[in-house]
């Protein structure tokens, strides 16, 4: 209902603040703290809980960690929910199952994409993948097209980097569909018409490129001139009659 709102912060711990009618601000929690160390966090759904994202490995507390919202919107943190390794993003679809992209989780193997069913007091994995062909990865968010049957995964990391994941949903099976090269990828932004996207890079002059998305299944790639600071079209699916424009 956009009344509380959720940062992680550098020393682990999560602050939580409430907007007023009016929008002002106040601080509920300072410094939330748990078992986890907080890299980010994630509402649920149902609004009645949010989800810490510890990136560290499962033997050393990494996974996901519940925050229970109350009605009068008491925030209390809960013990580990999903054990996981360099858990890093966290998205719902809309039948309240998860993504997550993370090394490991609840005991899968090695992967990227995992998704989770979280109605069952223990939640379960119900299909998985590398999306990417190394292990080497660091996807700050991950963003599904309408109707998702795609996911988007910017991998911003170190060792690689500067690229960008597509996944495809079938049912629970999870596998990989293309990759593009988008440098210093970060950030993914999906048009309402679900045609395009616009990807945003942590760095450099040519901050924003364009992707342009069509159905009919099959990956192609392309780069031209144009777009926001002198970015460029990527064109991941085959070409539409439209697109976002720059």
């Amino acid at each position: 209902d956009g009344r509380l709102g959720f940062v992680a912060q550098d020393d682990g711990t999560v602050g939580v603040f409430s907007l007023d009618a009016q929008g002002s601000p106040t601080v509920e929690h300072a410094a939330l703290s748990g078992a986890f160390n907080a890299a980010d966090v994630v509402v649920g759904p149902s609004g009645n809980s949010a989800f810490v994202i510890d990136y560290g490995t499962e033997d050393n507390g990494g996974g996901l960690y519940p925050l229970s919202i109350a009605c009068n919107g008491t925030v209390t943190a809960q013990p580990r929910l999903v054990n996981a390794t360099s858990g890093s993003s966290l998205t719902f679809l809309s039948t309240g199952d998860g993504l997550v992209a993370s090394k490991t989780a609840l005991g899968a193997p090695t992967s990227q994409l995992q998704k989770i069913n979280f109605a069952p007091a223990t939640p379960q994995v119900l299909g998985h993948s590398m999306v990417f062909a190394d292990t080497n990865v660091l996807v700050p968010m991950l963003a599904t097209t309408r109707d998702e049957k795609y996911v988007l995964m910017p991998d911003n990391g170190l060792a690689h980097g500067s690229r960008l994941g597509i996944a495809k949903l079938t049912g629970n099976t999870v596998s990989a569909f293309t990759e593009s090269c988008p440098p210093k990828a970060r950030k993914a932004e999906l048009s309402p018409f679900d045609n395009a996207a616009l990807v945003v890079s942590s760095d450099g002059a040519d901050n924003f490129r364009r992707l342009r998305h069509a159905r009919d299944g099959q990956a192609h790639r392309k780069q031209e001139p144009g777009g926001e600071q002198g970015g460029s079209a990527h064109q991941i699916f085959p070409p539409s009659s439209v697109r976002m424009t720059s």
